[in-house]
């Protein structure tokens, strides 16, 4: 049953022009509460006379520089537009004030951002009307937990309570959350009390700091909670910090959130191996190189990985362009020679190569690396390359082109899946290994349900996308008297499912005659990218169906007794009223199962029975156990041969 309550609506009219950029909270509407916005070019000032708001907003960003402030009263924050929020300036509240924002894109905190108020909540999980209605009662915040968007907290925070709700959560330093107090010099824990609670929906919390902290004593969290300790590990946040690694090419790294690179002319470790490891902890890196071919012939994001671990990266709408190649030259995405390295849970999406003044000179050319060396392993790895990139590999005699590497000199070790996202069927020319003759243990081409997702792009592991709840598919009965709207269904007050995905209905009318009504759930084209999730199952693209079926039909009561009896057929007509059949509460019949099992097997029972009720009461019992299956073809088997 929907919960509506009374809201006094107080919408700013001090709201000026300069709101419109992006770099600013956009399109404030009170919804409880007598909050007034104030915008100017450079802030966002926040004041009501009540002492709990709730404010909808259709982007919620601060640029750096900008700051938003809000005063000492209590402000809930949803977001119903479909980007995530990505704060560079500051967000602040007066005194006591209280912080709370939601958005089921994301929220990310930048290494230039900060956050102070008493209390701070950052929630991407759905929000409902009961904690909606808690919220305007007793003034608490509090989530489904079933986080949607990546929580990425890079800069600081400054509060005496903070709630992290996400799919992912990713910290880059534990320590730079702090209280308010003595000057903020003390780090915010739950030795004495519940001050910090992080909660991951799809148990992965990439927390980083100094070595040596101790997290279950410190912060109560552990690997049950999905915790991987990044401490003492050296964390990337920036351009400029992933271009430094070369200082360090034996250092161990972790990649806090997506980088673009932009233009760059050399590779990230010049003409070196790097040797150290790095977890991208599933963020996205994006680089345009233009490489004089003459200086080096190992080209990649890195020129070579020996004794190196990768894990959890992807290389995204890449593009290498190739001038004055020598002849052998090694040349991927990730790197142009890779030897004793594991890459594991890494993709490389649309990559571009651009070839210019090559001549003859032969290029080894791959997804992942350009030449694989010895002793390499392979886990939940795929590559692709962009159209025009196969079209310009195709077209050049001299080129030894893989879509995971060019050539491969020593056998590989693959396990879990590796694979391409590009078409195939048609082109026997193009291989996952350049050279064909290098053996390999095992090879998955179509992988597993577990692990990834297949989109509109092909397959995609699941971590580098968030997770979308969708509720299971719903029954009802037919009442001539009434109809249903599917929206009205989904969606609240204060959540829009259509503000976060696109959804496509099979029907045009409303939800009102016996049948099954789909709606196709997909991600909208410069939104963020989800996967689809009910009962456990993971959909790139996912159908949500509505049915809507007959009354049963009620009869005479047999001449037999037992479940058949007037007592079963009062108990199941007194329940069937239009409420859903998954409410099983609502359905306490006076009948023993088992039984019903049992004398189900015999046929001339159950013809009686099918005859007597529709399809719809079937359809409510459970008649799934191996017993019943086995009973029931035993005995229709039996019959079969007698009626023979």
């Amino acid at each position: 049953m929907k919960i509506f309550k009374p809201l006094t609506v107080f919408v700013s009219l001090n709201i000026s022009l300069s709101a419109i950029a992006s770099d600013l909270p956009t399109g404030g509407q009170v919804l409880h509460g007598q909050a007034q916005i104030h915008t100017n070019d450079i802030s966002t000032y926040v004041s009501s006379k009540t002492p709990k708001n709730i404010i909808s907003w259709e982007s919620f960003s601060v640029g750096k520089d900008k700051m938003v402030v809000f005063d000492d009263k209590s402000y809930l924050n949803l977001v119903r537009g479909s980007s995530a929020s990505v704060i560079e300036g500051t967000v602040s509240a007066v005194n006591k004030g209280e912080f709370y924002l939601v958005n089921p894109n994301g929220i990310t905190l930048s290494s230039t951002g900060s956050i102070t108020a008493h209390k701070v909540g950052l929630s991407t999980s759905k929000i409902n009307e009961k904690q909606i209605l808690n919220y305007m009662d007793s003034g608490d915040f509090s989530t489904s937990y079933q986080g949607m968007g990546k929580v990425k907290l890079i800069g600081s925070v400054k509060t005496d309570n903070l709630l992290i709700d996400g799919s992912q959560v990713i910290i880059r330093d534990i320590e730079n959350i702090k209280t308010l107090t003595n000057d903020n010099k003390v780090f915010l824990t739950n030795e004495d009390s519940d001050n910090l609670k992080i909660i991951s929906s799809t148990k992965r919390i990439d927390i980083g700091g100094r070595d040596g902290i101790d997290f279950s004593k410190t912060y109560k969290l552990s690997g049950t909670d999905g915790l991987v300790d990044h401490t003492g590990q050296t964390a990337i946040s920036t351009k400029e910090e992933l271009l430094n690694i070369s200082n360090d090419l034996n250092g161990s790294y972790f990649i806090t959130n997506d980088i673009d690179l932009g233009n760059i002319t050399n590779t990230l470790t010049g003409g070196s191996a790097f040797t150290g490891k790095i977890d991208g902890a599933f963020n996205n890196v994006t680089f345009d190189l233009t490489f004089d071919g003459s200086k080096d012939t190992n080209i990649g994001l890195f020129s070579k990985l020996e004794n190196a671990s990768v894990s959890d990266l992807k290389i995204k709408n890449s593009k290498i362009t190739l001038e004055n190649g020598k002849n052998n030259t090694s040349l991927g995405a990730l790197a142009g020679f890779i030897t004793n390295s594991t890459i594991s849970n890494s993709d490389v999406t649309d990559f571009d190569v651009i070839f210019s003044n090559l001549g003859s000179n032969k290029v080894n050319t791959g997804g992942i690396a350009g030449v694989s060396g010895t002793g390499n392993t392979f886990f939940n790895v795929s590559a692709s390359f962009s159209q025009k990139a196969l079209q310009r590999l195709n077209d050049k005699e001299n080129i030894s082109k893989g879509y995971i590497t060019g050539a491969a000199l020593s056998s590989l070790t693959l396990k879990g899946d590796v694979f391409t996202n590009n078409d195939v069927s048609d082109d026997s020319s193009f291989k996952l290994f350049g050279n064909p003759s290098v053996s390999y243990n095992s090879l998955n081409c179509t992988p597993d349900s577990y692990n990834y997702v297949l989109t509109d792009s092909g397959y995609q592991l699941k971590d580098f996308y968030a997770p979308f709840f969708v509720g299971e598919n719903e029954t009802y009965l037919y009442d001539e008297n009434k109809s249903y709207n599917y929206m009205q269904m989904v969606n609240n007050p204060y959540f829009n499912v259509e503000n976060y995905v696109d959804i496509k209905a099979d029907y045009t009318s409303d939800i009102n005659k016996p049948g099954i009504y789909n709606h196709t759930y997909s991600n909208k084209d410069n939104g963020t990218q989800f996967y689809f999730v009910q009962n456990k199952n993971l959909k790139g693209t996912l159908i949500h169906s509505i049915s809507v079926v007959t009354k049963p039909v009620q009869a005479p009561v047999p001449p037999f007794s037992g479940i058949y009896g007037q007592d079963f057929l009062n108990n199941y007509a007194d329940n069937s009223d239009n409420t859903l059949f998954s409410d099983s509460s609502k359905h306490k019949f006076n009948y023993d199962k088992k039984k019903t099992k049992s004398k189900l097997s015999y046929s001339k029972e159950q013809e009686s029975f099918s005859k007597l009720y529709s399809d719809t009461l079937l359809a409510s019992l459970d008649l799934s156990s191996d017993d019943f299956d086995y009973y029931y073809a035993k005995n229709t088997d039996d019959n079969n041969s007698q009626n023979s």
